[in-house]
């Protein structure tokens, strides 16, 4: 296969985008919870002093976006609710979406899919 033929489109009139962004937000949505539940069981992702580092989103929402994310923990019905783990979702449904909608224009994008 040259790599010419790993770029040809769809027909325009076949490509659902709709349809494609409704199945990139449930599949964002259900990779989110995946990633959640595997932050329970396996080792810290910080290398020295464990829990006690803050985590990646942590440092990416305050170093590259300016914005502090102790000041949006909040308290409810006596739980603990911490918006930094918003991030996991926002990267799951942007990622989801867009993987689907690509693979509406470039087929290929699929081509290895469900051979393992």
């Amino acid at each position: 296969m040259s790599i010419n033929g790993l770029f040809v489109k769809t027909d325009p009139q076949r490509r659902r985008y709709g349809v494609a962004a409704l199945i990139g937000f449930a599949a964002g949505i259900i990779s989110a919870f995946v990633k959640w539940g595997a932050e329970v069981p396996l080792p810290p992702r910080t290398f020295s002093g464990g829990r006690d580092e803050f985590n990646p989103p942590y440092i990416f929402l305050r170093d590259y976006l300016g914005i502090d994310p102790t000041q949006t923990v909040y308290t409810f019905s006596e739980h603990v609710i911490n918006p930094v783990m918003v991030t996991h979702i926002i990267f799951s449904l942007v990622f989801a979406i867009g993987f689907c909608v690509v693979a509406e224009i470039f087929p290929k994008v699929k081509l290895w899919q469900g051979i393992l």
